[in-house]
């Protein structure tokens, strides 16, 4: 009987998540519904970084080779559509849909930012290069401001 208890809670303890400082965390159906929305908020974010290190990367060929560049173009774009896709269809604690919000709107600027180098890349002039330039630096700025002010951002 006491091993089957010990048993018990050795397997709770290794099963139990814990939260960035190592505490095991609660898993009421809400808290764990609004952790896994963290979770998937610091996940969208890291993939917003990298879409953004993409789209300066094309941005930044010297050579315009067309291609290369329209490859990389659509695969930046369709990565901007997968997380909107992705953000759209998880389910949003009620405390997090101004977040959602928020979110949303920052993966769709950078949508605007792929999309216009895709123009740009298809029509390689100063204007849309410097268009594509505009939108990606409107959304970095989205992005930081999203990152300083979001409690859904803390560790």
């Amino acid at each position: 009987m006491v091993f089957v208890v010990m048993a018990i809670g050795v397997l709770g303890y290794v099963v139990t998540p814990n939260d960035s400082d190592g505490h095991p965390l609660l898993l009421l159906p809400d808290v764990r519904n609004a952790q896994k929305y963290k979770w998937a908020v610091h996940r969208w974010v890291d993939d917003l970084h990298q879409l953004d290190g993409e789209i300066e990367q094309i941005l930044q060929q010297e050579n315009m080779d067309l291609l290369t560049n329209a490859r990389q173009g659509q695969d930046a774009f369709e990565e901007a559509v997968k997380l909107l896709q992705e953000m759209d269809k998880t389910e949003v604690p009620p405390t997090a849909i101004g977040e959602r919000n928020r979110l949303s709107a920052v993966a769709a600027s950078y949508f605007d930012a792929a999309n216009a180098a895709l123009r740009w890349i298809s029509a390689p002039t100063e204007e849309n290069k410097l268009a594509a330039e505009d939108l990606l630096k409107s959304a970095r700025l989205a992005l930081l401001e999203l990152e300083k002010d979001s409690a859904w951002m803390n560790k």
